[in-house]
């Protein structure tokens, strides 16, 4: 079935220092915990899972960092099976765990680069940059 939604638990930023040389940027996604849970809707039992989340941007040298936590609302036909890989051994199949990274970038990166942008940090993602052409 897929991905039902998103919450955000914590959108943070902060600038502790200047850009005044090279930054170089670090962007993480980390599956933090999956819980099972049962969602009622139209009148349908639908069991699913939350998977707390958190995507963290890091800048060299130290001028700030940029994190984001939430829950993602997540429904797989094997809901019991993911659990107890879980439970187990904090992974998950390659393929659930590529929906759900990509789902946090999809979603999160774009919070992230407004928050960069708001506290003069340089952005979490590269943006192309129009050039001058040269006179030859």
């Amino acid at each position: 079935m897929g991905i039902l939604g998103i919450t955000y638990d914590k959108i943070m930023a902060e600038r502790t220092g200047v850009k005044n040389q090279k930054i170089s940027v670090n962007t993480t996604s980390l599956i933090k915990d999956i819980t099972k849970v049962t969602l009622n809707a139209f009148e349908k039992t639908v069991e699913s899972l939350n998977v707390k989340f958190e995507l963290k941007s890091e800048f060299k040298p130290k001028i700030g960092f940029v994190e984001i936590t939430g829950t993602i609302i997540y429904t797989v036909k094997n809901t019991d099976d993911l659990i107890k890989q879980w439970k187990k051994n904090k992974t998950m199949s390659e393929e659930n765990r590529v929906e759900l990274t990509n789902y946090i970038f999809r979603n999160a990166l774009p919070k992230a680069l407004m928050l960069t942008d708001l506290m003069q940090l340089p952005p979490v993602v590269d943006i192309p940059q129009a050039v001058a052409k040269q006179n030859k």
